[in-house]
């Protein structure tokens, strides 16, 4: 038993009514072992993992050869079993869920054939379960959420029709809630959150407007606070942070300095 589930049923002891949960699993930690893993996959559809191994080094797992039709959409504990799971969507709109079995395996979840009008946009905690769920966005602007029902599959919440100069461009928790937020970005540079309100719903936060020269390169908790933050890189190499403000009250600029046109921001691990 960890020290946060210790304390807490400390607290239950003495009727504080504090209820003990989980940390949420990262996205890449298949084995529930605290450490960051490594998935591949081959351009013959090979798949496989480095798992660490927790002296430093990997264990490579083959999950084997996957249709070149199936792509990797996103990671995440879709099913609350404290390891992550991989989501995959075929060319011709199903999806499906590659369950961690909890002994270094996965099973396999057929989630339905989804029209291709709709693009899986990203996955997250977004109601606070700490079970992973999925993000979609329409052709035609529409926005829904498949959040996890743990064991028993996904509900579906829509999320409205946002114009298509609106662009998802990523999530996390920016409030430190433990729920993730959802990102956006508009053709003329406006940038706003969908902050989770805490009843399922979101909150709209505009973050004004930033030249387009710069573009968000991705999020991530860069600085250990609990919440994330957002990376900008400009066209002219400058790459920035916005860190999120104490108790929500927006962010601060970080400038981290030009980096050589040659370099592109390729992965941020979560």
């Amino acid at each position: 038993m960890d020290l946060f589930m210790i304390w807490g049923n400390l607290l239950l002891s003495q009727g504080l009514g504090f209820i003990a949960k989980p940390s949420p699993t990262p996205l890449n930690f298949f084995n529930n072992d605290d450490e960051a893993d490594i998935l591949w996959r081959n351009t013959n559809g090979d798949t496989s993992l480095w798992l660490s191994d927790t002296s430093g080094g990997f264990v490579g797992e083959d999950l084997g050869i996957v249709g070149g039709s199936w792509q990797i959409a996103g990671t995440g504990d879709f099913n609350e079993a404290g390891e992550a799971g991989i989501l995959w969507r075929n060319a011709n709109g199903a999806t499906a869920l590659w369950n961690s079995n909890g002994s270094g395996g996965f099973t396999s979840e057929d989630l339905g054939v989804v029209d291709t009008s709709w693009q899986i946009a990203g996955t997250g905690d977004f109601t606070g379960t700490f079970a992973a769920g999925i993000l979609w966005r329409n052709a035609n602007g529409a926005t829904a959420l498949w959040n996890s029902s743990g064991l028993v599959g996904f509900t579906n919440e829509n999320l409205g029709v946002v114009d298509t100069s609106w662009q998802i461009a990523g999530t996390g928790d920016f409030t430190g809630t433990g729920e993730d937020s959802i990102l956006w970005r508009n053709a003329n540079g406006d940038t706003s959150l969908w902050n989770p309100n805490g009843t399922g719903g979101f909150v709209g936060e505009d973050l004004g407007v930033v030249d387009n020269s710069w573009q968000i390169a991705g999020t991530g908790d860069f600085n250990g606070t609990g919440e994330a933050s957002i990376l900008w890189r400009n066209s002219d190499g400058d790459t920035a942070l916005w860190n999120p403000g104490s108790g929500g009250a927006g962010f601060t600029n970080e400038d981290l300095g030009i980096v050589g046109g040659g370099w592109s921001v390729h992965k941020i691990f979560a």
